[in-house]
């Protein structure tokens, strides 16, 4: 038993050090672990250069920009030969979701417009209280059709919405509802290898991006996750092959360091988020801020939508991951 607890404390001892020092004194130490050159074959671990994650960094893990290969068998679940069939489940339940939270907010507009017209032919401070009233009780009886978030963007075009499923470790029900069958997938197929409820590194989401949109350089705020990108809906034809350019100055990128991955609908591939990270969608012309307008009505349809799903480090240990779950927990965040 004792030989036991002794293995246990050995397993857990970068996770415990981690938690101790806290990601920016290691990544003070990164040249004392990544001290080769570039000519050297060996595989690079955390912390490494551009790596600055913002809440933990576990020393010794695996630090490469894209790691696919090493979830080989979760993008086989998405694009094995069921994968046509799963991307069509997801796609349709992400429309139906989105269209009715725009066609939503259509109408929480138009009811704004009908109030403001009509308290400007009455100036009946008691009548726009009773409006209001009614406004607010309809709102209450109409089911809502998922809580699609707009996350900040670099510059003046562009927008980037998001709707989770799974939020820094919490279930959230009403979306769940919008996409039923993509949380029976994710809980049933992928149980084991995301990070689980109860954890505040753990998310599961669809995330849409517009023509024009500009997400800027950053981190995540972890190296024990590894982000899976699942393509749900893409506009221009693109590869998962690492490249250096594109070829394709319109097409939505993503920039891991100093690589760069463009999507393909249907297929997978999988990032360490804890490395600078950064994605450009261009605008197909060039339209100036007053055509702003003229660009949301011509493009909108013509977003980036995928599945996003954080996935354990498969380097951690299982006494490991759970001392993750219990120290990093959404009841009371870090421990």
């Amino acid at each position: 038993r004792q030989q036991h607890c002794g293995d246990t404390d050995n397993q857990l001892q970068r996770v415990q050090e981690a938690v101790r020092l806290g990601p920016s004194n290691q990544q003070h130490q990164n040249k004392r672990h990544n001290n080769g050159t570039k000519e050297d074959m060996s595989p690079t671990v955390s912390p490494t250069d551009g790596q600055y994650p913002t809440v933990l960094l576990v020393p010794g893990l695996l630090a490469e920009p894209i790691v696919t290969q090493l979830h080989n068998n979760i993008c086989e679940i998405f694009e094995g030969t069921k994968g046509n069939n799963t991307r069509q489940m997801i796609l349709e339940e992400y429309l139906l979701s989105h269209q009715g939270s725009r066609h939503s907010q259509n109408d929480v507009t138009e009811n704004q417009s009908n109030r403001n017209n009509d308290d400007g032919n009455n100036n009946s401070t008691a009548n726009a209280s009773i409006n209001k009233k009614k406004d607010h009780n309809t709102e209450e009886r109409e089911p809502r059709r998922g809580q699609w978030l707009e996350n900040d963007v670099q510059g003046d075009f562009g927008k980037w919405e998001v709707l989770h499923l799974l939020n820094q470790g919490e279930w959230i029900y009403e979306n769940m509802n919008q996409c039923p069958k993509t949380t029976e997938f994710v809980q049933t197929q992928l149980s084991g290898s995301i990070i689980p409820e109860g954890c505040i590194f753990g998310n599961v989401f669809i995330s849409v991006l517009e023509p024009g949109t500009t997400i800027e350089r950053h981190c995540g705020p972890t190296n024990v996750r590894h982000r899976l990108h699942f393509a749900l809906q893409i506009p221009s034809t693109g590869t998962t092959t690492v490249a250096t350019t594109t070829g394709h100055s319109s097409i939505p990128k993503l920039t891991v360091l100093d690589q760069t991955l463009t999507w393909t609908e249907g297929q997978c591939f999988v990032f360490d988020d804890s490395l600078v990270h950064a994605v450009d969608y261009p605008v197909r012309a060039n339209i100036s801020g007053r055509h702003k307008d003229y660009l949301c009505k011509t493009q909108c349809e013509d977003v980036r939508a995928v599945l996003i799903i954080d996935l354990w480090h498969p380097e951690l240990s299982i006494l490991e991951r759970q001392a993750i779950v219990d120290l990093y927990s959404t009841s009371g965040r870090q421990r």
